[in-house]
């Protein structure tokens, strides 16, 4: 989980595996006001095919990936804001990929 802050936008992104399935990784992009209410703006799933191996990095990025897709579909004047994303998640893993 990170928070990055986008024009004076909160955002906070929040990663879960589905303990059901075990392959499964969502994302949420969460904004928060300035009355401190969360909202749910956009969401992400990644699933492994059930012959791979599940790897919480590959999962946490192809669901992040879905997130933004959800989230700029359409705008792509917005590719700075889909960069800070990925500069503040790849910080977060200290540079790997």
């Amino acid at each position: 989980m990170f928070t990055i802050n986008i024009n004076g936008d909160n955002y906070k992104v929040d990663f879960w595996r589905d303990e059901d399935k075990g392959k499964t990784t969502h994302c949420n992009i969460i904004i928060k006001n300035t009355e401190k209410v969360e909202q749910i703006i956009s969401t992400g799933i990644a699933t492994c095919y059930f012959k791979d191996n599940f790897n919480k990095n590959k999962g946490r990025k192809f669901a992040l990936a879905a997130a933004l897709d959800n989230l700029f579909w359409g705008y792509p004047d917005y590719k700075k804001d889909r960069k800070i994303f990925w500069d503040t998640y790849f910080k977060i893993r200290h540079g790997k990929f």
